[in-house]
């Protein structure tokens, strides 16, 4: 709700008259005036936005704190949070269509440029490198982003050491750069979805150990700092579990995989353990891990022994015949809510959703985004002669209206 107000005052010659217009804003507690010119309002106000995730309007609040004070690090700070905010959570799944990573770099640069001690600040920037890294062209591209971004994060522990952020940070560019590789060697393997045990191929997997061990381990070494820093880091346990179980995937023994796995199992949790008891469904902190368990270890008894086909979100979509839109929560909207969730779906020989599982999303939409993909037929996907039940995985979106 906006309303106005008139302030009549004097210039600094205390002779030309002048007024400031002053706006009350509706934020949730109660209506406060403000200088519409007043720096610090819209960085408060597009800070908690972005606390709320509603980072369009975030995006909205910040641009107008930059235009009143383009050296406002903070501002570039926040906008670049607010810009990565919007994009898909896996961009290796679904593609940045809205060209919002290089606005997210250009606003992370020029933070940095204006605040180059800033722990946060270089978070930021690694951030903006390590996910343009995934969209990278070719292996030269990819590397030279990577090491952007951790010679970002390195930078932000050598001003913080006990940095959260990038010690998470860290950690998850293991997850992204390891997880698809050690899932194709899987599938390579001719590994059913589901099957337990190490990637067979022992070839495979001994490549893989060369590229990825040492790094999975420097990431695990990450998250137990977080946990020294914080020992009730719920999201560090679930991401911990995550590295954990793709070390499991890379063992040459028995033994050694099943220790892992009962550790992944452990943190998981222990992480559900420090989530409040009225959550229905826990937040999908990192989604990586959630599609690594989902794809390795977690999938449901009775689909095991089946013959299951993985498609990609980009083939599954151009077989998709009738999609339903999702009702807007009314909780959510009212909430401020909005953003993406991601389901791993089984569609039936006869192209209808059998079923669905949460691998990211707010949980105040995650009920409607799945009754809504209940409905969606596709085209039946034949295999070998005869229709067969394939799994994928949709993203589906919710975006509050323009205000």
């Amino acid at each position: 709700m906006t309303g106005g107000l008139l302030k009549q005052g004097t210039s600094k010659l205390g002779l030309v008259p002048y007024f400031i217009v002053l706006v009350w804003v509706q934020d949730g507690t109660g209506q406060t005036p403000h200088d519409d010119r007043d720096l610090s309002f819209w960085l408060s106000r597009g800070k908690a936005e972005l606390d709320r995730s509603a980072f369009h309007d975030g995006e909205s609040s910040l641009r107008r704190a930059i235009a009143l004070d383009p050296h406002s690090g903070l501002g570039h700070l926040l906008l670049a949070r607010a810009l990565l905010g919007q994009l898909p959570l896996n961009l290796r799944l679904f593609p940045d269509s809205e060209g919002v990573l290089p606005k997210a770099e250009v606003e992370a640069k020029l933070a940095v440029e204006l605040l180059p001690k800033d722990p946060k600040a270089l978070c930021v920037l690694g951030i903006v490198e390590s996910k343009t890294a995934i969209r990278a062209e070719n292996p030269r591209e990819t590397a030279r982003h990577l090491n952007g971004a951790k010679a970002a994060f390195d930078r932000a522990l050598a001003v913080d050491p006990n940095s959260i952020e990038a010690h998470r940070e860290l950690a998850r560019m293991v997850m992204d750069q390891a997880m698809w590789p050690i899932l194709e060697a899987r599938v390579q393997s001719g590994m059913a979805i589901g099957q337990k045990g190490p990637v067979q191929n022992a070839g495979l997997r001994h490549i893989l150990q060369a590229r990825y061990s040492a790094s999975i381990e420097d990431g695990i070494s990450h998250l137990r700092q977080v946990l020294v820093i914080s020992p009730e880091h719920g999201p560090t346990m679930h991401e911990l579990g995550g590295l954990v179980l793709l070390r499991a995937n890379l063992r040459d023994d028995d033994a050694s995989y099943s220790a892992d796995i009962r550790a992944a199992e452990e943190w998981e949790r222990r992480a559900v353990s420090l989530l409040p008891k009225r959550t229905a469904t826990p937040p999908v902190v990192n989604p990586n891990v959630a599609i690594i368990s989902g794809l390795v270890n977690s999938i449901p008894e009775d689909e095991r022994s089946g013959s299951l086909v993985v498609t990609t979100p980009d083939a599954a979509e151009k077989r998709l015949i009738s999609k339903i839109e999702p009702d807007y929560p009314a909780a959510a909207k009212q909430a401020g809510i909005q953003g993406e969730v991601v389901l791993n779906v089984t569609i039936g020989a006869d192209g209808h959703v059998e079923s669905s599982r949460v691998l990211s999303g707010p949980p105040l939409l995650i009920a409607a985004a799945q009754a809504a993909v209940a409905g969606w037929v596709y085209a039946r996907l034949i295999v070998n002669g005869k229709a067969s039940k394939w799994i994928t995985n949709v993203q589906v979106s919710f975006v509050l209206p323009s205000k």
